[in-house]
């Protein structure tokens, strides 16, 4: 069980590693390339290399057996793929990268919510502590009381700033949701119909845009890299690990991972850009950091727990199966 969460952490902690990056990779791609082509193009690519992938690795078990699954996996894909990524790029054309971190610690708020509503996992102390430790650290690496959403028309701040927010929403809904699809299907057939099939409202969307498609194509270099970034990490292989990593944790561990994002965009501004560290920073870090131990660590009490009545299940069931002659009793004189 502990080096199940251990590795579990680890995929996490790629996943949001990737995503960080992915928000300044798609800024500088949305400078040059349409919204909905730059969406549309990366879901078209992605989605069938997945099916395909799927198809050969599982055969017709990939099909989903009911009209039930198909209706869910389409919506699952709509709260978390398709629709998430439209409204948080619509945001991300309105506001700087660091006002999208900034938000990003409410995922987590957002989930905890959800699953705890759904009643999809139990909350403890130690995890409520982690988080608020988590977020905290968090809003001290980007100096929330500091930041003002960074626009000329203040209009559009607010509405880029609330699109970011509702994309959590859906991105939360879309954790909470597929931990029961993923007790039926495997993680990678899932992530395949789920972004096949909302991808379908995408490309209605972009058929009467097809002019702007010469925009893409005549794009400079740096815009390409974030749309290959974004297609090829970010959509395929981050959604894929994250999907890994639901079928051995809660929605609630896997969103806290979020907590990092914030403070890989300001190391990543230190390392590519050459920022300063201080002591924000540092702070920031060392609470983010601290909050996810705690996460982690009340995850793996958890998971030693179930292990243990796992255990004792089957003690039970063996004990059961043994031969009455076998069993020693006891008079009850002796007990005396």
């Amino acid at each position: 069980a502990g080096k199940e969460v251990q590795c579990t952490g680890i995929v996490l902690f790629l996943v949001h590693f990737i995503w960080a990056s992915n928000a300044i990779f798609a800024k500088l791609a949305l400078n040059h390339i349409p919204l909905i082509i730059y969406v549309g193009t990366r879901i078209a690519v992605v989605s069938p290399l997945l099916l395909v992938i799927a198809f050969l690795k599982e055969g017709r078990k990939m099909v989903p057996r009911s009209k039930r699954d198909w209706l869910y996996m389409f919506i699952l894909g709509l709260c978390g793929i398709s629709g998430e990524n439209l409204l948080y790029m619509s945001g991300l054309k309105l506001v700087d990268p660091s006002v999208a971190g900034v938000l990003q610690p409410l995922s987590v708020v957002f989930t905890l919510i959800f699953s705890l509503l759904l009643k999809r996992e139990t909350f403890s102390v130690l995890k409520g502590l982690g988080l608020v430790s988590a977020m905290a650290g968090a809003l001290v690496v980007l100096r929330v009381d500091q930041i003002a959403l960074r626009s000329t028309d203040s209009h559009a701040s607010f509405s880029g700033a609330m699109l970011v927010i509702c994309s959590f929403v859906g991105y939360s809904i879309y954790l909470v949701m597929q931990k029961d699809i993923l007790l039926r299907y495997s993680s990678l057939t899932v992530i395949s119909w789920a972004m096949t099939l909302s991808g379908i409202p995408v490309y209605l969307i972009m058929i009467p845009l097809y002019k702007e498609f010469g925009e893409l194509l005549t794009a400079p270099l740096i815009s390409w890299i974030g749309l290959i970034y974004g297609t090829f990490l970010s959509l395929a292989l981050a959604y894929a690990l994250c999907l890994y990593a639901m079928t051995r944790s809660t929605p609630t561990v896997v969103s806290s991972y979020g907590m990092l994002v914030p403070v890989m965009v300001a190391v990543e501004g230190i390392i590519f850009l050459g920022d300063k560290l201080d002591w924000h920073e540092a702070v920031g870090g060392v609470l983010t950091v601290f909050g996810l131990g705690m996460v982690i660590l009340s995850r793996h009490r958890e998971a030693q727990q179930i292990s243990k009545e796992k255990t004792k299940e089957v003690e039970m069931e063996e004990m059961k199966e043994k031969d009455p002659a076998e069993l020693k009793i006891v008079p009850l004189d002796e007990i005396a």
